[in-house]
C-alpha cells in the first residue's frame, strides 16, 4: 500500500517510539477453521523474529466462525 511505510512512522513518532508492531490479524472465510494456515505460521514466525529484537513475542489473531484464535510465538534460540 502505497504510503503506509510513512504513516506507520509518523504514528510511531507520536507515540514517541513506545507503541511498536506486534503481530497481524484478519478473518478466514466462512466454514473455514480458525488454526493457522501454513501462509499464516510463516508469517507469525517472520514476526516473533522481528519483535524478538524487543523482547517480546509475536501475535497473531484469526477471526472466524468457530471463534477467535489468539496465537503467540516466540523466537527460540
Amino acid at each position: 500500500m502505497e504510503g503506509l511505510s510513512d504513516d506507520v512512522i509518523g504514528k510511531m513518532a507520536r507515540v514517541m517510539d513506545m507503541v511498536r508492531y506486534v503481530g497481524e490479524w484478519h478473518s478466514h472465510p466462512s466454514r473455514h477453521p480458525v488454526e493457522p494456515s501454513p501462509t499464516d505460521i510463516v508469517q507469525l514466525c517472520h514476526t516473533a523474529i522481528d519483535t524478538a529484537l524487543d523482547s517480546l513475542p509475536g501475535l497473531s489473531l484469526i477471526l472466524g466462525d468457530d471463534g477467535l484464535n489468539v496465537v503467540l510465538a516466540e523466537k527460540v534460540g
